[in-house]
Parts: structure tokens; sequence; C-alpha cells
């Protein structure tokens, strides 16, 4: 397997890691509502996305995948690339083919797909979430603020006597 691995680019490695992790997110949704009857998949996916980070990790290539998108950092040329247009744009063309085909769909596949669009959304909206939570917390803290110090000012008046 990590022969057929070397022979991808580091691009291809990273659709297949993007891939493999959502295949893993919903085997264990399956999992979870035991509707997985070959739970040996799960032990795969996890060695063949250790394998690929192997490979990219052999080629001076760190790979981060997580909720704020997908970079690339080259080691050895000390360049960092963002790479969530080419696993978008792959996870796109596989979403239109899922599509084309009529099936059924359980719940495990379903909450998979929402929470694949839940994470383009995010990614959408991240920039305007975050300036209005900013805006509500900066509100919520002044108020905080306000009262607190109204409590101090009362509490001296009645110490005082004023």
């Amino acid at each position: 397997m990590i022969k057929e691995l070397n022979q991808k680019t580091n691009e291809e490695l990273c659709n297949l890691i993007v891939r493999l992790k959502l295949q893993l997110l919903e085997s264990r949704f399956k999992m979870a509502s035991g509707e997985l009857e070959k739970t040996h998949k799960i032990r795969e996916i996890r060695r063949t996305i250790a394998q690929a980070f192997t490979v990219l990790n052999s080629r001076g290539i760190d790979l981060t995948v997580g909720t704020h998108g997908i970079t690339m950092y080259d080691r050895k040329n000390n360049t960092v690339k963002s790479i969530n247009d080419v696993v978008s744009d792959s996870l796109d063309a596989k979403d239109e083919t899922a599509k084309s085909k009529k099936s059924t769909k359980t719940v495990g596949q379903g909450v998979a797909e929402s929470t694949v669009a839940a994470s383009k959304l995010d990614k959408a909206n991240d920039s305007a979430q975050a300036t209005n939570f900013a805006k509500a917390n900066a509100n919520v803290s002044n108020q905080k603020l306000v009262q607190k110090k109204k409590t101090n000012v009362e509490t001296k008046r009645k110490v005082i006597g004023a």
C-alpha cells in the first residue's frame, strides 16, 4: 500500500486523507447506530490515513487538517500552502457523482453529509459570526462592568451613609 501512496502527489495524498477521514466519521456513526457490519474497515481506514501521513512526513510535508481548513507546510522549502480549494473541488465532484446515483441514505450518511455542509457553511460565515460573537461578548462584558461599578458605588454610599 505504501508503494502506491509513494506514487501519488502531495495534493492527491491530501485528498485521500480528507476522504478517508470522512469515511471514518461515517463509519463511526454507523457503528454507534449498529448499522456497521464490517467493523474491521475502521482499522483499515485508520491505518491508511497513518500511512499517507507517513509518506507526507518522509517528503518533508506537514499536513494540518482541522476545522479551520487544510494547510500543507513544506519543511524543505519553508513554504505554507492552503489546499482548501483543491480538496473542496474533489469533494464537490464526489458529491455530484453521489447525487447522480439514486440510493437510500442511512442516518450516519445524512449526519456526515450535514457535517460536511456545516463545515463549508462555517468557513463562509466564520468571519461574520466571529465578529458578531465578539460584539455580543463585548456588550455583555461592558454590561457586567457597569453593573459591578453601580453595586460598588451603592455599597460605598451605604457605608458612608449618603
